[in-house]
């Protein structure tokens, strides 16, 4: 397909639906423009950096298996990322398709804002003997979240979103995290749990019914349970355990981690962009519940960065 390059003062503007292979240029006054409720999809397998204006009120669709990098202004109504990598460097205020919460922790003064609002997560105070989360200036991208923990008490966390439920519907939760090489072999890093009225404490605060976490089970093992607290390393109708890369875990550097699920309760887990599990659970759903950055209980401490949720 034709690529397009748009430079200096030069515009663009798509009035239907259109593919390129792939864009480039540096028009930082006219630039592409999609109009409403159209599509301009890129295709390009190989990489490509955009400089320019991007606005509009329609969609900008990446597929191919590049990298599309795009460091210009932008007021585009909606991102789809269907292939490859689309790289922004700042924080963007247009809508990506089907992204609900995202939270890059680049407000000191308000750790748990979330970029697209309305989500923002609170921090959870637990213990004056664990280090409360705070920003960290190395993160992935930008700055990060670090938590700390204190082995055997409970923790601080990062809470909210309780109206982030999906129900039963497809869902894909993914962060970046970077493990202390001295944190705990266990560790909850992200879960959903009903706490009631409450604020979490224990384990056994609240009920696991409709409820999940994905954590480190063990040195070089990852977990995924849904409907049940599992303290043991199983592999059973409501968990996945698997193993990731030897000598990934605890290193000290930077980690994706992600899970799906497509609907029809298969739940996929991703270790820095490789599958690494699968299985069909006896059941999956999501309740309206608040979710954790970060573990609140007690005796499973993940001391660690978080970035990019």
């Amino acid at each position: 397909r034709a690529s397009l390059d748009v430079a200096g003062g030069g515009a663009f503007s798509f009035a239907d639906n259109a593919a390129v292979g792939s864009v480039s240029g540096t028009a930082l006054l006219g630039g592409i423009r999609v109009a409403a409720d159209k599509t301009l999809t890129v295709n390009d397998g190989a990489d490509a950096s955009y400089a320019g204006r991007l606005d509009g009120e329609g969609t900008l669709a990446k597929n191919g298996t590049g990298t599309l990098t795009v460091t210009g202004s932008s007021d585009i109504r909606e991102i789809d990322v269907n292939a490859g990598t689309l790289a922004l460097d700042r924080p963007f205020p247009f809508t990506v398709k089907g992204l609900v919460g995202y939270w890059r922790f680049e407000d000191g003064d308000n750790i748990g804002k979330d970029m697209l609002g309305g989500h923002d997560l609170s921090t959870v105070v637990g213990s004056s003997s664990s280090p409360m989360p705070t920003q960290v200036a190395d993160g992935r991208k930008g700055s990060a979240c670090r938590i700390n923990r204190t082995s055997g008490t409970v923790g601080n966390a990062l809470w909210g979103g309780e109206d982030l439920s999906s129900g039963t519907a497809p869902c894909t939760v993914s962060l970046w995290v970077r493990p202390d090489s001295g944190s705990s072999s266990t560790g909850y890093l992200i879960m959903r749990k009903n706490y009631g009225t409450g604020v979490p404490g224990s384990w056994q605060n609240g009920n696991w019914n409709n409820a999940w976490y994905l954590r480190f089970a063990a040195d070089g093992k990852l977990q995924f349970v849904h409907g049940a607290w599992k303290q043991t390393n199983v592999n059973d109708g409501n968990s996945i355990l698997t193993t990731i890369p030897t000598g990934t875990y605890k290193d000290g550097m930077w980690h994706h981690v992600a899970f799906t699920h497509d609907g029809a309760k298969t739940i996929r887990l991703y270790w820095d962009g490789a599958l690494v599990g699968s299985k069909t659970l006896t059941a999956f759903s999501v309740g309206s519940f608040k979710f954790l950055i970060g573990s609140y209980e007690k005796n499973n401490g993940f001391s660690g960065d978080y970035d990019e949720v």
